[in-house]
């Protein structure tokens, strides 16, 4: 977690550099062009083009590492949890890098994949390996573009398509747009309006008929009696298209430094839009680095985690010089007849109950895992004395023994509990969860509902 916050403190100090290298940037820029109208009037639509295009990839780095940690594995696997509230899209798919489709939801977003490998936003991810934005699409009530984003499995590269809103992406190139001071158009490459400076719905064919003939020019252009820029948004197969009257450029330069100031304040806006969208990613990364080290029913420790942590505590009573602490491992007694009678979710939900007596019972320091199925482990330390661990033992096998209340039943199961204490200071953990097995097995054979503790056999004597 410190390493998280570290990367997000870093991110923000990088992004107050930016923000303040853009405005120093931008200023010294504005100064400059003032004797130079066209160029000036051009910048504007540049600039605006690469805000645009910043935002729309702000998210790859963040969604890459996501996807390869959530769409690395199988079509089932991917099934097995639905991030379309958690992406705020109403649909996604998985492709592999050729776009033949892994996995998608809704099933009808399916039928969508033989077209994708057409979209300019999947030719050009798949050409940059980064994320890519594609055509607008008008066959929805709701008009939606396509994002496309690369990333690496050990099978090859796969692409998330996700369908996203236009209106949800396209705020900060309003912004960039309106900042420019004049009459300014994103549009896709079918030429098909996405953000316009007035009522023309998204979708619509760009309406100003007399600026298509320059859309592909590299540089601003005079026609008829006004100036016009058109500036391709990287990352996507869209473009900013800028038109004003001579009389208003002309205006415009004379106040340079108030157009400089617009811009920088609509690159500081998407700077923190990039700050917010990452912070997301960061914690959606962060829940699935909870889960990979945590039990997802109970919420315990895994084994992976509690291994780390026991072998932490047993390093930390060696320093000491201290050997207080025992390990108790635990066994459901009756479990697997209410898991077979009564089904899989009550077996489930009684788990998630007996996790919590656990965390009740244990002391605030101790350790408690599910090592699997029915079976847990518990690491007390700072033991004061024997009779300790066994008070805890005795808590634990009460608590657990009490009847539960699961859908309206109730059910009464019992527990098993082997107990070891490390053999030498120097004895791993694995080794003392060990002897805690074995000593649990014991309490098995003895008739069940006992709590037995680990003890060595005797060494033979010497012939």
């Amino acid at each position: 977690m410190r390493s998280r916050r570290l990367a997000v403190c870093l991110v923000i100090l990088l992004g107050l550099v930016l923000v303040g290298g853009a405005g120093w940037l931008l200023t010294d820029t504005v100064a400059r062009s003032q004797t130079e109208v066209l160029q000036e009037f051009d910048t504007r639509a540049e600039v605006s083009a690469a805000v645009i295009a910043s935002a729309l990839g702000a998210n790859d780095a963040k969604t890459r590492e996501f996807c390869e940690a959530a769409f690395a594995g199988t079509a089932a696997e991917m099934a097995r949890t639905d991030y379309r509230a958690q992406f705020d899209v109403p649909e996604y798919a998985i492709i592999t890098g050729d776009g033949k489709l892994l996995y998608g939801t809704p099933a009808s977003f399916a039928a969508r994949a033989a077209g994708w490998v057409s979209n300019p936003g999947f030719q050009d991810a798949k050409r940059t390996g980064k994320l890519a934005w594609g055509d607008i699409m008008t066959d929805r009530s709701d008009p939606m573009v396509n994002a496309f984003q690369p990333f690496a499995t050990p099978g090859g590269t796969r692409m998330l398509v996700l369908t996203t809103r236009v209106r949800d992406v396209t705020s900060v190139a309003a912004g960039a747009l309106k900042a420019t001071g004049t009459t300014a158009y994103l549009i896709d490459a079918n030429e098909r309006v996405l953000v316009a400076p007035d009522a023309t719905p998204a979708g619509t064919v760009m309406p100003d008929a007399g600026l298509l003939s320059v859309l592909r020019a590299d540089k601003a252009v005079e026609t008829g009696d006004r100036y016009v820029a058109a500036r391709a948004v990287s990352g996507s197969s869209w473009r900013i298209v800028t038109t004003a009257s001579k009389a208003t450029v002309l205006q415009s330069v004379r106040s340079t430094a108030r157009v400089g100031w617009v811009l920088f304040a609509a690159f500081t806006a998407a700077i923190i839009t990039i700050l917010f969208v990452g912070a997301v990613v960061l914690t959606g990364a962060s829940r699935l680095a909870h889960a990979r080290l945590h039990d997802t029913l109970t919420e315990l420790p895994g084994r992976a985690l509690f291994m780390q942590q026991a072998e932490e505590v047993l390093a930390e009573q060696r320093r000491r010089g201290r050997t207080s602490v025992a390990a108790l491992f635990l066994d459901l007694d009756g479990f697997k007849p209410v898991n077979d009678t009564y089904g899989h979710s009550t077996g489930d939900a009684l788990l998630k109950q007996v996790a919590q007596r656990l965390r009740a019972g244990v002391r605030g320091h101790d350790l408690v895992c599910r090592f699997g199925g029915d079976e847990f482990l518990v690491l007390c330390s700072d033991l004061e004395s024997p009779a300790d661990v066994d008070a805890v033992a005795g808590h634990i096998l009460k608590s657990l023994s009490e009847p539960y209340e699961i859908d309206g039943r109730t059910v009464t199961i019992g527990t098993s509990i082997g107990i070891a204490v490390p053999a030498d200071p120097a004895q791993p953990a694995g080794a003392l969860f060990h002897d805690a097995d074995v000593a649990l097995y014991q309490a098995k054979e003895a008739g069940r509902g006992r709590i037995v503790h680990f003890r060595a056999a005797p060494a033979s004597a010497p012939a």
